[in-house]
């Protein structure tokens, strides 16, 4: 198995601010005073390939087919917040390319109601995705990399309105209704807290 070491997710997003890379204002300071450990772990079921985990500080340049089916996630708990639940989001701030940016963020994933565990989501949320998985598209070997970020979101008080939300709150599923999803607005108005990020390039 291909491990990355995981990192506190204190840590701040390893900077790529270089052509044709732009800034991504959806990364505010990670707010857990506590690190978390927090890993994603992608299969290729067909490929008969060796699982791949990404820890809190990854970097890793993975080709789409190896995130083509919906990944595994285990994260440490907050003892600040043993009660909370969560939200994964995962994203694509260089949609349609790194050159032309208008479809950003292009809305990948968003799971609410995850508990921490060292199981997987199936088996952890009792509540049904706010958007299905759709893996990163096949690209041009030769064209530019994308930087996808999956963060994990603190969720409000239970009373608060976000848990009332349904799929069509956050936008259909169809692949041109994912473009242009305002994630740091979204996450600002829901009163989601951002406690750890994960990231990777990918590729053709």
């Amino acid at each position: 198995m291909h491990r990355v070491r995981v990192m506190s997710p204190l840590q701040q997003f390893p900077p790529t601010n270089s052509p044709p890379y732009g800034p991504i204002d959806l990364l505010p300071q990670i707010t857990s005073s506590h690190p978390i450990e927090f890993t994603v772990t992608f299969t290729h079921p067909s490929s008969g390939s060796d699982p791949i985990t990404l820890g809190s500080s990854a970097a890793a340049r993975l080709a789409w087919q190896q995130t083509e089916a919906r990944p595994t996630i285990s994260f440490s708990a907050e003892p600040a917040h043993e009660d909370a639940t969560y939200t994964v989001l995962m994203t694509d701030p260089d949609a349609p390319t790194p050159h032309d940016t208008k479809y950003s963020y292009w809305r990948h994933w968003i799971q609410p109601g995850l508990r921490p565990s060292e199981s997987s989501i199936a088996e952890k949320s009792q509540k049904a995705p706010l958007t299905e998985y759709l893996g990163p598209g096949k690209k041009d070997p030769l064209a530019d990399p994308h930087r996808y970020l999956i963060l994990l979101l603190r969720e409000p008080s239970a009373e608060h309105p976000y848990h009332s939300l349904t799929t069509s709150d956050v936008g259909a599923e169809k692949f041109e209704a994912r473009r242009a999803f305002d994630a740091p607005a979204w996450i600002k108005k829901y009163d989601l807290a951002p406690v750890a990020l994960i990231w990777f390039w990918g590729s053709g």
